[in-house]
């Protein structure tokens, strides 16, 4: 803690850090931490501010994936079949393991290679990816000629998917068909290696015919829904997904299936919470430019949204100080002058005279809107922080007619105080400001 305050100290804030925390219960779970330290005029740090959200889930989920990876990595070191890494902007393969070299009559000093000299035919293919970011169904490989390194062309199941759309980066799966009686197994196996990716997936993924039938999902899709197998595959989109679902889409569904990709976003409540998605639509056509269907992505964007409504709120409460602060310090300019004045008549007016009462009732509520404009000020951070020994009971005691004001007639409010409650080391107004934070 002590290095990580030294550094918010020396940048001024430090943003997106990811910490682990133990709860009180022994439970260690994952934080976002934006901090900012908050200085006094003197130069000199007073506190810190922080943002923390919490993103446990969000963590499980990324070790999970690392398991994934490990996963999928020793079944391309395995040799089963072919995988190829690489990216559609840059035209290369960058990563092959031995299977794929071996077929080619590649050596592993040779990556990367150019992708139009290993695959001749596969123009169209990538063009489509690139627009459609995804670029077949799992269950249906296609047969390509691949160019061996001598020139020879070598007969292969080939299957493609962008694993990230945002670098256009995308694995093949390759198995050799020159061997007839090896290619249904590895066929078989093929996949099963694409389902396990797609199961794999943070993402729902889906492919919907042109039937609006679903076709095929992934494991995502079915937790989502809480259903089977058996209750989704072959059965109407609208039927799996419910009407008010379908209704919200139908307008997406209709472009999409005329040949227009399509990407909204969409707000669903349940489980007593509300979640934010991401859907892609992307049609998915024949050799003729047919459409055939289309393929459902949805991102669940639900902690990112929390995160840009809460950066808002932050700055809405950023500039309320601003403005708060320059209308507290003229208020306490005029208020200045009006004590003043009312101290110079208290000297002149005699104990006995008839307006003492009236004029002390004024001087008593002219230090009191003075006390309130300091309290605006410490708000504002405009106020030089006045640390003192505080009696929390009798503080609370004060706050609470301004508390009344600020919650409203329909609340009420009840101060309770333990006996021999210790006093606290604190300024005045950064106490109030918190209090009133909670309220």
């Amino acid at each position: 803690p002590g290095a990580y305050l030294r550094k918010v100290r020396q940048e001024g804030a430090v943003s997106g850090v990811e910490i682990r925390l133990r709860r009180r219960d022994g439970r260690l779970v994952w934080v976002l931490d934006n901090t900012r330290a908050l200085w006094d005029e003197s130069g000199d740090v007073t506190s810190y501010e922080s943002i923390v959200v919490d993103i446990t889930e969000r963590k499980q989920a990324e070790y999970a994936s690392r398991a994934s990876q490990l996963r999928f990595r020793r079944l391309s070191d395995s040799n089963l079949i072919g995988v190829a890494f690489g990216n559609m902007m840059t035209g290369e393969i960058g990563e092959a393991n031995s299977y794929v070299l071996r077929m080619l009559g590649y050596e592993e000093q040779d990556l990367p290679l150019a992708l139009n000299a290993v695959m001749p035919e596969d123009a169209d293919l990538l063009t489509r990816a690139e627009d459609s970011r995804l670029l077949q169904q799992p269950e249906a490989p296609l047969e390509k000629l691949l160019r061996a390194r001598d020139g020879t062309l070598v007969p292969a199941l080939v299957n493609v998917t962008v694993v990230d759309s945002r670098r256009d980066e995308f694995v093949a799966a390759i198995v050799d068909r020159s061997d007839e009686a090896r290619h249904r197994r590895q066929l078989s196996e093929l996949k099963e290696f694409f389902r396990f990716i797609l199961d794999a997936s943070p993402t729902r993924v889906a492919y919907v015919d042109a039937g609006e039938r679903v076709v095929f999902f992934n494991q995502k899709y079915l937790q989502w829904y809480d259903t089977t197998d058996d209750a989704v595959r072959g059965r109407p989109l609208r039927e799996v997904i419910g009407d008010e679902a379908y209704l919200f889409a139908a307008e997406e569904i209709r472009r999409v299936l005329a040949g227009e990709p399509r990407r909204f976003d969409a707000t669903v409540a349940r489980d007593g919470r509300t979640w934010h998605l991401d859907v892609s639509y992307v049609p998915h056509r024949d050799e003729d430019g047919t459409v055939l269907g289309f393929i459902s992505v949805t991102h669940d964007v639900t902690e990112l949204r929390e995160l840009e409504a809460r950066l808002r709120q932050s700055q809405k409460l950023e500039a309320l100080g601003e403005l708060t602060g320059g209308i507290a310090h003229d208020f306490n300019n005029l208020l200045s002058v009006v004590i003043g004045n009312l101290q110079l008549c208290d000297r002149q007016v005699g104990a006995a005279d008839r307006g003492r009462r009236s004029l002390e009732a004024a001087l008593k509520a002219a230090t009191r809107g003075a006390e309130l404009t300091r309290r605006l000020l410490s708000f504002a951070r405009l106020q030089p922080l006045e640390r003192s020994a505080i009696d929390v009971g009798r503080q609370l005691a004060e706050m609470r007619d301004t508390l009344l004001r600020t919650l409203g007639a329909n609340v009420r409010v009840e101060v309770q105080v333990p006996d021999g409650l210790w006093a606290a080391d604190t300024d005045p107004g950064q106490l109030e400001s918190a209090l009133l934070n909670l309220a």
